[in-house]
């Protein structure tokens, strides 16, 4: 019921409408400050629809294409790895292979190389069978028809005795050449010395020594025009001087002043000497060689081997020391 006091508005309907609306809006929330100026309204739903469709026509179109690209990589790699791989595994078989055929080969070498050896060293023997009985029929084709060229022990002698004086000493010898082969000795040389002996070793040794000095030079010596050849059975007589100068007979009287064979004022005298020859069917030179005391005979198998270099020794005679012949 109403009162008439109380009229009823009907045009200002809520009162409170309005205020309930400002105490609203000033309890909110109290963290937040109200924004100053006026904010951009919200994109309208058509605005937002046409970018989004754009955006999403652009990435559609595309992304066909990145697909196909990197599939293809994709495919590019695995072609490259798979043909890597081949190469890969033919070239281990290939070394594989390579390996194989030159182990095979290595040991077909070795046992080609064994047989070859066997072959060789067969061929070797037989060479050297073959040349040893050529050289055997050789050097007895050499032996049975070389000549043999020597000194006649019985005509080697003193044709004037041995003398000293106060500077050298002297002495003059014969003998005789004879060859006694089968064919004839050609390019002969010869050559004596009359030695002093120290008698500080043992004397064939010393008298070998210098025999060696002497005649090894001639199996150098060349062929020269007008050499004497001596035919099988022939001989060759020969008369030669010989001598001595004081620097060897005062060396040969120092050496005896003392020492095992120390014989004061005396020395021991030798004689050596060679023959140098050779033949038709060989290049080689041969020699024979020979030694002789030059001493004063005593009994059977003695002499007196010490002379006193004084004045003329006829009682003095030649020898026989050694002989050799090659």
């Amino acid at each position: 019921m109403t009162s008439e006091s109380d009229p009823v508005r009907e045009n200002n309907p809520a009162p409170n409408a309005a205020r309930e609306s400002d105490i609203q809006a000033n309890h909110g929330n109290p963290d937040i400050l109200p924004t100053p100026g006026v904010s951009s309204p919200p994109p309208t739903e058509t605005h937002y629809k046409i970018t989004c469709k754009a955006e999403k026509d652009w990435w559609d179109k595309l992304k066909p294409f990145v697909e196909i690209l990197g599939i293809a990589l994709l495919a590019i790699y695995t072609a490259y790895t798979i043909k890597m791989y081949r190469a890969n595994k033919q070239a281990a078989e290939a070394a594989k292979s390579n390996a194989a055929t030159a182990d095979a080969t290595l040991k077909e070498i070795q046992k080609g190389g064994t047989d070859t050896h066997d072959l060789a060293v067969a061929a070797g023997k037989q060479a050297n069978a073959a040349k040893s009985a050529a050289d055997t029929a050789a050097r007895s084709l050499e032996l049975s028809e070389r000549p043999w060229v020597s000194i006649d022990n019985k005509s080697l002698f003193i044709t004037k005795p041995l003398t000293f004086n106060s500077n050298s000493a002297s002495m003059y010898i014969g003998y005789s050449w004879k060859n006694t082969g089968h064919s004839p000795a050609m390019h002969i040389h010869s050559k004596n010395k009359l030695i002093v002996l120290s008698m500080t070793r043992l004397p064939e040794a010393e008298a070998a020594e210098r025999q060696a000095a002497l005649c090894d030079p001639l199996r150098k010596i060349p062929r020269w025009f007008l050499e004497i050849t001596i035919f099988p059975d022939d001989t060759f007589p020969f008369n030669e001087g010989l001598g001595l100068d004081q620097g060897e007979i005062a060396a040969g009287l120092k050496s005896r002043e003392s020492g095992p064979a120390a014989h004061p004022g005396y020395i021991s005298l030798a004689l050596v000497g060679c023959i140098d020859y050779q033949f038709s069917f060989a290049p080689e030179h041969h020699q024979t060689r020979y030694a002789f005391w030059v001493g004063i005979p005593g009994p059977p198998g003695l002499w007196k081997a010490d002379l006193k270099p004084d004045g003329v020794q006829p009682d003095v005679k030649l020898i026989y020391m050694s002989q050799s012949a090659d």
